[in-house]
């Protein structure tokens, strides 16, 4: 039965290998503003993680928090390409938006030359 620890240790060493190759418990607890010591504890489930812990894992890596507390679903979070910069868009001042959608619009137009 996986346990948090082994999803933490699989979070580190697997899924995130893409963006953080050969990902150490150091550095992995860096990044999390922990020691290597925090992040071995919890790996071998030494250590009970606490809301705050798990949260900040979550939020700075975009892991789906039931995934990583019980082992359900994906293991990140499911935001679609479409959902996704619609948020980011939002969050935009009117003059930035202006211009993502003009180079959207010239995108568009490139796209149609080809």
């Amino acid at each position: 039965m996986a346990t948090f620890g082994s999803r933490l240790k699989e979070l580190r060493v697997t899924h995130l290998n893409r963006d953080y190759p050969k990902l150490t418990q150091k550095r992995f607890g860096e990044i999390l503003g922990v020691s290597r010591q925090v992040i071995a504890n919890r790996e071998l489930d030494i250590a009970t993680p606490n809301e705050e812990f798990i949260n900040h894992v979550c939020q700075i890596f975009d892991v789906n928090k039931q995934w990583l507390v019980a082992g359900e679903g994906p293991v990140f979070d499911d935001l679609s390409d479409i959902a996704l910069l619609n948020d980011m868009f939002s969050k935009l001042d009117h003059p930035h938006q202006k211009l993502v959608l003009k180079h959207i619009k010239e995108l568009l137009r490139i796209k149609r030359s080809n």
